[in-house]
């Protein structure tokens, strides 16, 4: 008995020396993310841990089971671990998703991944690590990730400075994933870096990481060619805040601010000047400020050309008149030649400066006349180049005279055959009146016109106008309508007055007739009676 207590006590003790082997259980096998939030587009690494055979790894879209296969049979190393660190996350809704790994024919392991909304630029586009640079004015594409699923309401918010911002409404709704995109121009904004973000229905700023658009200096001119002697407009924009001393250089050389720039809280200034004399050709204009180097501004280029300029200056918009007296000038023609001027009918002759200008001296002067619209100004240089600058000729019409006399509804004769005077209120117009126009029809809808007179000369300075008719046209008995209308020296033609009527002849002509007859017989039986009877009644 003893013999078999030490033998069990041999076998515990050799039992308990060998080796213990770990065994692969289903309770260690295990899924770590090197982050559980974050956004669209980020990298992530996905670990396993005691994975017993090769894994295919899952995203699942808000933790449904609506799955896309990210990686396919992903190698296990001999210790049962695997890494995978090409894990970007997909275009997926705000919240939770979850990534799960499975394995052989039933085993899942998974961890939950928190997307997050944010904002990036996608145009200008930089480099990685750099954010986007542009200027005032620039488009700006955005492009939203993580919002929630088909969210409305969608506005973009830019930054001016840390409190003002312009909100800019995204035209369409965040798609099945929570993504959309939207395009802008840059508002006025100073110099540096400026927070852009956004919002929506479902999602508040403050939840929304943003990016940044960074705005340089940049100038423009208006217009961006002429002559020597024209006024330009500069146009600064991302300069600092209220930057003070700002400078402009034509050719390398300052010139004088007529209207001086004054930068507001947002960088943006605008200043004129006088273009100075010079060739034909590309001449560079550059800023700076206080703040802003000439080097910090990149160059912009006005270009003097062969033509000629009217001032003032007319437009469709803001016509000129006739009577309007206007100078012409020219520059970017051959030197020291000579130049042939024509408006209408008349020409004058200049001679050009070294620089290709005229006049050398003095001004050339032409008073507007002639029919409204589009006139044309040409200058021809001795070798036949033609070039052109529109006078724009006022295209409103006078308004209608103010009828007088005959008053409507007035009778003028006994029988007809009268020849009244017609008068009228004179008209006022910017280019002056040339003529009246005179209608009298036997209708109110003046299709069967008596008379139509185009050619009543205005009187200038009296209150009224007048025009009688002649012998051969006077009017015969019945019922007449006239209306006038003037028309400018710039040939508008004003609409027709009001319409007054009038009837010749306040008695029929029969009834003239019968008037006459009946005087006669009455003087008839007068005579008789008073003459004749009374020679009868002497005789007795």
């Amino acid at each position: 008995m003893k013999l078999l207590s030490r033998l069990f006590i041999a076998l515990l003790i050799c039992l308990m020396a060998l080796p213990v082997v770990p065994g692969r259980t289903e309770a260690a096998t295990e899924i770590s993310l090197s982050s559980t939030y974050g956004y669209v587009g980020d990298k992530i690494n996905v670990n396993g841990n005691d994975f017993p055979s090769a894994a295919d790894i899952y995203y699942c879209y808000n933790g449904s089971n609506d799955c896309e296969l990210i990686a396919d049979n992903v190698e296990i190393e001999e210790d049962g671990t695997f890494a995978y660190n090409k894990f970007e996350i997909p275009q997926s809704c705000k919240g939770k998703h979850r990534i799960k790994a499975l394995y052989g024919t039933i085993g899942e392991k998974h961890q939950d991944f928190t997307v997050h909304p944010k904002v990036e630029v996608t145009y200008p586009s930089a480099p990685k690590g750099f954010v986007a640079e542009g200027f005032v004015g620039d488009t700006v594409k955005v492009k939203g990730t993580g919002f929630n699923c088909s969210e409305e309401n969608i506005v973009v918010r830019y930054y001016q400075d840390k409190t003002n911002y312009v909100e800019f409404n995204v035209s369409n709704a965040a798609d099945e994933y929570g993504t959309w995109t939207a395009n802008f121009s840059a508002p006025d904004s100073s110099k540096g870096k400026h927070d852009i973000s956004a919002e929506g229905s479902a999602t508040d700023d403050a939840e929304v990481t943003g990016t940044v658009f960074k705005v340089g200096p940049r100038i423009k001119l208006s217009p961006e060619s002429g002559f020597a002697g024209d006024i330009v407009t500069v146009i600064g924009t991302g300069f600092e805040a209220g930057e003070r001393f700002i400078k402009i250089k034509y050719d390398g050389e300052e010139v004088k601010q007529i209207e001086a720039a004054e930068t507001d809280e947002f960088g943006s200034w605008r200043a004129t000047f006088e273009v100075p004399s010079g060739a034909k050709g590309d001449h560079y204009v550059d800023a700076r400020g206080k703040d802003t180097e000439y080097s910090n501004v990149d160059d912009v280029t006005f270009t003097i050309g062969s033509g000629l300029k009217i001032a003032p200056q007319t437009s469709a918009d803001s016509p000129g008149y006739v009577g309007q007296n206007f100078t012409v000038s020219g520059g970017g023609f051959e030197p020291n030649s000579r130049v042939t001027v024509t408006y209408g009918d008349e020409t004058v002759e200049a001679n050009t400066n070294r620089d290709g200008n005229f006049p050398t001296s003095g001004n050339i002067t032409f008073e507007a006349e002639g029919t409204h619209g589009a006139q044309m100004v040409v200058v021809e240089d001795t070798r036949g180049h033609k070039f052109n600058a529109t006078f724009f000729m006022e295209e409103n019409a006078p308004p209608p005279p103010l009828l007088i006399s005959p008053e409507d509804g007035s009778k003028t004769g006994f029988t007809g055959k009268v020849t009244p005077t017609f008068r009228w209120s004179t008209v006022n117009d910017t280019s002056g009146i040339s003529h009246y126009c005179l209608q009298i029809a036997k209708n109110e809808a003046f299709t069967n016109l008596f008379l139509s007179v185009r050619d009543i000369a205005a009187k200038p300075g009296e209150p009224t106008v007048s025009y009688e008719l002649s012998k051969g046209n006077a009017l015969g008995q019945g019922s007449y309508y006239w209306r006038v209308k003037a028309v400018d020296k710039a040939s508008n033609e004003g609409v027709w007055s009001a319409t007054y009527s009038l009837r010749a002849g306040k008695l029929p002509l029969w009834a003239f007739i019968g008037i006459i007859i009946i005087g006669v017989g009455v003087i008839g039986f007068l005579s008789y009676y008073f003459i004749v009877r009374k020679r009868e009644a002497f005789y007795r």
